[in-house]
Order: C-alpha cells, then sequence, then structure tokens
C-alpha cells in the first residue's frame, strides 16, 4: 500500500469519525434536554401540587376551628340544659311530695 492510498483512506475515515463524534454528541446533548424538560415539569407539578395541599390543610384548620367553636358552644348549652333538668327533676319530686302529703291529708280527714 502505498502513502497515498493511506493517507486516501485516512482522510475518508476522518469525516466518517468527525460525524459519529457528532451523533454521538447531539444524542447526548437530547438526552440531557429531555431529563431537564422533565426536571421542570416535575417542578412545576411538584408546586401545584404544594399549593393544593397547603390550601387543603388550610381549609382543613379552619373547619377544626368552627368545630370546635360549635363545641364549646354546645357544651355551655348541655351544662344549661343538666342544669334546668335538675331543677325540673327538684320541682317534680317536691309536687310529688305535696301531692302524697295532701293525698294522705285527706285520707286522714277522711277516715276521721
Amino acid at each position: 500500500m502505498d502513502s497515498a492510498t493511506l493517507v486516501s483512506i485516512l482522510l475518508g475515515i476522518l469525516p466518517v469519525a468527525t460525524a459519529v463524534i457528532a451523533y454521538l454528541g447531539a444524542t447526548r446533548t437530547s438526552r440531557n434536554q429531555a431529563k431537564i424538560a422533565i426536571a421542570d415539569i416535575d417542578a412545576d407539578a411538584y408546586e401545584r401540587a404544594k399549593g393544593l395541599y397547603e390550601s387543603a390543610i388550610k381549609a382543613q384548620d379552619e373547619s377544626i376551628s368552627r368545630y370546635r367553636v360549635q363545641l364549646s358552644e354546645l357544651t355551655a348549652e348541655v351544662a344549661l340544659l343538666r342544669k334546668s333538668n335538675t331543677e325540673l327533676k327538684t320541682q317534680m319530686r317536691e309536687i310529688r311530695k305535696e301531692m302524697r302529703d295532701g293525698f294522705n291529708n285527706q285520707r286522714e280527714n277522711n277516715n276521721e
């Protein structure tokens, strides 16, 4: 093989090698760009999900606050109702006692 043929072969291989290197570089670059695009999409999705989560937590906190107020009001109302119930029971006992005493007095008067 003479030197001219060797130079021709090397000169023919050089563009092929350059094309292979350019192809590999472009492929790597496109993969990296896809990864970056996916990371950006994931970051946006995370921010949206975070906003929804925080909004839901805030709504739950507000609901809990309202329920606590309602519980406090209902607890006070139950206490008043219990007190009223106790007073009514006492009055009923007194009325029953008065009725028994009146009935017994009437019987005694009838027996005399």
